[in-house]
C-alpha cells in the first residue's frame, strides 16, 4: 500500500481512499475553514471502516461500526492502489 501526504489546500474527491495513522477509510465531504492564526486550510470528514493491526503481522480488521470524524489535512495520507 502506496500513500501520498496532501497539503493544507489539497481538496481531496468523494470516496477517496485514506489512511490517518492505523485507520483506513474513505472521504465523505471537506470544506474550507479559517485556519489559526490566519488563512484557509481544508478540513476532510472522513469515514473509518478499517483500522491495521502489524502484529504478529500487518493486516486489516474492519471495525465493528464505521466511524466518521473531522480530520486536518496534516494527518491525511492518500491511498494509491
Amino acid at each position: 500500500m502506496k500513500t501520498n501526504t496532501i497539503g493544507p489546500h489539497d481538496q481531496l474527491a468523494n470516496r477517496t481512499r485514506v489512511r490517518v495513522g492505523m485507520k483506513v477509510g474513505v472521504v465523505v465531504d471537506s470544506k474550507i475553514v479559517t485556519a489559526v492564526p490566519s488563512g484557509l486550510i481544508v478540513v476532510h470528514t472522513i469515514e473509518f471502516t478499517h483500522r491495521i493491526v502489524r502484529w504478529p503481522a500487518r493486516r486489516f480488521i474492519e471495525l465493528d461500526r464505521p466511524i466518521r470524524l473531522e480530520v486536518n489535512y496534516s494527518g491525511i495520507n492518500v491511498i494509491q492502489d
